[in-house]
Formats: structure tokens, C-alpha cells, sequence
């Protein structure tokens, strides 16, 4: 009994190589069009002019971190000069 016929190793080398192109081309788009998708929110998309809303993913994407204010004493000199015009009730004094 003959073993079965291997069109692979008795066609000639280029063709051999156009055979394996042609797969590996093959197989780069099919892997390429698998796509995942996007998972949405039900959250509803409020915008402002000056508020930005963050989804937890995405603060955990830029890495923020929030935490309350604190009142600290700076241990070495600051000097400041120039001039900062704000609104009265935005006004506030450094010493």
C-alpha cells in the first residue's frame, strides 16, 4: 500500500513559498479582525463647561488618586512674585 499522496513535498520550492505566504497572510487577517468590544455604561453623560466626569476606569487609567485636603506647614522659604487677579470671593492670603 502507498502512503498517501504529499502534494506539499513535491511541489517545487516557490510554490512552497507562496503556499506558506498565503497562509501566514491568511491568518494575520483573521486573527487582526477579531475585535472585542466595548463594554458600555448606563451611567448618563453629563457635560459642563467646567466639570469632567471620570469613570472609575478611566481615573484608574491615569492613575488619579484623590484625598482630602490638608493643612501643612512648608519647611523651607517660597518667594512669589507677580500678580494673580481673581474674583473677590476666590481671594485668599498667603503669609
Amino acid at each position: 500500500m502507498q502512503a498517501p499522496y504529499n502534494i506539499i513535498a513535491t511541489t517545487s520550492f516557490t510554490v512552497r513559498q507562496h503556499l506558506l505566504g498565503l497562509t501566514m497572510a491568511a491568518l494575520m487577517l483573521l486573527s487582526g479582525c477579531a475585535s472585542e468590544t466595548a463594554k458600555t455604561t448606563d451611567e448618563p453623560v453629563v457635560s459642563s463647561a467646567d466639570t469632567i466626569r471620570l469613570t472609575a476606569a478611566q481615573q484608574k487609567n491615569v492613575s488619579l488618586e484623590f484625598g482630602a485636603a490638608v493643612q501643612q506647614t512648608i519647611t523651607t522659604d517660597l518667594r512669589v512674585y507677580g500678580t494673580v487677579h481673581v474674583p473677590p470671593q476666590y481671594s485668599h492670603s498667603i503669609t
